[in-house]
Formats: C-alpha cells, structure tokens, sequence
C-alpha cells in the first residue's frame, strides 16, 4: 500500500522545518521556487491561474521564472504569455509589503498580489490600468490560486498526481479555503496565535471524555498541542503512542477513493492515529484495518496508509472529515468523544 512520497512536502519539512514548527518560519522564497517548479512542469496549471488573475479566458502561459531583478525590483514570480507580454506576481504570506514595491514593478507591465495577510494597497496603484486585482477586493489570495488549479481528471495523461501533490502541499501550508466556516477554522491555524490558540483549547476540552475513557483502560494519558490527546501504551504493546485530534488529512496517504471522499467533505478531519518503531508492525496494522468503518453515530472513517514521522517511528491512522461533526453543535464534546473513542477500539484491535 505504499506511496510515492509528496516531495514538495518533504523538501519543505527538510529544508526550513524544525521540531518546534514542522513547515518553519520565512518560506516565501521556498514556495515560490516550488510554485514555479510545479508551474513549468505544468504550463496549462499555469495558465489556468493566469486566467483566473487576467479574467481571461484566451491567455496561454509559455514560460515561468522566479525572482527575476531588474532597476526596480525582483517581484517573485514571471509568466510569459503567448501574447508577448509577462505578467509578475508578487507573493505575501506573513510580510507586508514595501511601501513603492508594488508602484515600482508597474513600471514594467502588468501586476498581480496574492497574499495570505492582510495588505494595505495604495490608491495610486489601484488605479494603476496595469494593476490586476480581481473584482471587489485589492488583491487575490492563496485560496483563489488554490481553486484554480486545474484538478487530477482535466491533466494530460501522466500529470494528474503531480497537480494533486502541489494542491496537497497548498493545505499542509494553510494556503487552500478550508470548508469549515466558524470559528473551529481556527483549529488549524498557528497556535502561537491567541486566538488560534483559544479555539484550540475549546476543542480540547471537548475531547476531555476521550481522556477521561482512556484512562480507565489504564492509560497515561495527557493534553497535546492545546486541541488533542496523547496516550502512551502499556508494556508489551506493539505500539507506543496514541494521539486523537483534529489534523489535516494528506490526499497521497489515502487510496484514491478516500481521497475523492475528503474533497467532497474537506481535507479537515477528526484523526485517531497509532505510532510504532516499526514500519512492519505498522504495515500490518493498516492491512488488519477495514477498508472503511462506519461508527455507531454513522460517521465514516478512512484508512491512512502507514507513514514515516521522524527516522524511527511510523504512524497507522483512521480519519473522518470534521464539518459533518461540526456542523451541530448540539452534544458536540459527545459525538466527537464517541466517535473517536470507536475509532480507537478498531485501531487498537487491529494492532493486536
């Protein structure tokens, strides 16, 4: 049952990632390389989002560079169009922009700004003809290019996973729209962030049932990362760790018809997820799995194919997309704790 590994992922995590914060910190740079990578080796994804910032539909990308410098500036990203001409982008994510930078690359042609922060555009730019926003907001965002990138079934033959990877390294980033609308979309933001890190600890307590059912199997048991939980196994067990929390789901762990399931409900999901040192005894625990469990609320649970977490340890999971568990807020802590605590049973049973 194993996977090519997503690259973009991996070369992230290795390049800028640390224990404290797996994607790390100041990675603009690193995501427009990986961008234009996936742009060249994919030049109709690239001009579907070209399309989308122009609001054209005639307009064929030929050529991608990054970090193109010139007299007034190095903007991040070039798409050479069919027409003649090139458009520049300029990518944001935690970083404002320089005062006269976006005023600065006008001078060369057309414009476009995504950004993950909130920006303050100037007016001399916005009325600037060659400035390219889309209609009824200054600039574009990450979700917008993530929502035009053309999906799986509509690549030429041999490229659909290479787009579902990128896509797949866009959610890990929290670059995609999430599909849960309330306050709970905070879960999987920064948890440095106060207010992210409020809505987190809420969820946690909802799953203080969870703690509490563990530890009268005679579990240690204890809070992890503000919103989930963390049990450690008895002596003799196969596994070591059992976790229980909210997480996002990575499409290339799942076989494919589970991955089309969670693009329906969303990549959000409620994960119950055993760690072993050993890649074996995780490869037969994912074998002993049923292809998908409903639990006795009715919720179905996906199989997540076994997977390295550090040099020695292996995950075996089962996920379940959170919006249909939130999208009631009615007995909430007991549905979730419930549900999870089903999925637990059937991981642990398959582990024996």
């Amino acid at each position: 049952m194993n996977s090519a590994l997503n690259l973009f992922i991996s070369y992230h995590e290795k390049v800028v990632g640390s224990a404290e914060r797996r994607f790390g910190t100041g990675w603009e740079n690193l995501f427009t390389e990986q961008l234009a990578f996936f742009f060249a080796a994919d030049l109709p994804s690239a001009s579907a989002v070209a399309r989308l910032l122009l609001k054209r539909e005639d307009v064929e990308v030929t050529g991608v560079a990054t970090q193109v410098s010139f007299d007034e500036g190095r903007p991040d990203l070039r798409l050479d169009l069919a027409e003649g001409f090139s458009l520049y982008l300029e990518h944001k994510f935690d970083a404002p922009l320089d005062e006269t930078q976006l005023q600065r690359y006008l001078a060369r042609g057309q414009v476009a700004l995504i950004s993950r922060r909130t920006q303050t555009i100037a007016s001399e730019v916005l009325d600037n003809a060659d400035y390219i926003r889309p209609v009824g907001r200054h600039y574009y965002h990450w979700e917008d290019v993530y929502r035009a990138l053309p999906r799986r079934t509509e690549a030429p033959h041999g490229f659909g996973e290479l787009r579902e990877y990128f896509r797949g390294y866009m959610r890990e980033l929290g670059l995609a729209p999430t599909t849960i609308t309330s306050e709970w979309r905070r879960l999987f933001g920064d948890r440095e962030i106060p207010e992210n890190q409020q809505v987190q600890k809420q969820f946690g307590r909802l799953l203080d049932p969870v703690k509490a059912a563990l530890s009268e199997r005679g579990l240690r048991v204890q809070d992890r990362s503000h919103k989930g939980k963390q049990a450690y196994a008895r002596s003799g067990a196969k596994w070591l760790h059992l976790y229980v929390e909210p997480a996002l789901v990575r499409a290339d762990y799942l076989v494919p018809s589970d991955s089309e399931r969670f693009d329906v409900a969303g990549y959000e999901a409620l994960v119950v997820e055993l760690v072993f040192d050993r890649g074996d005894v995780a490869e037969s625990t994912f074998n002993a799995l049923p292809k998908l469990f409903k639990d006795p609320q009715g919720y179905e649970w996906c199989r997540i194919r076994p997977h390295p977490i550090n040099r020695n340890r292996f995950a075996v999971s089962l996920g379940t997309p959170l919006v249909p568990l939130l999208s009631n807020e009615a007995d909430l802590s007991s549905r979730l704790s419930q549900s999870a605590l089903a999925a637990v049973k059937v991981l642990i049973d398959a582990a024996q």
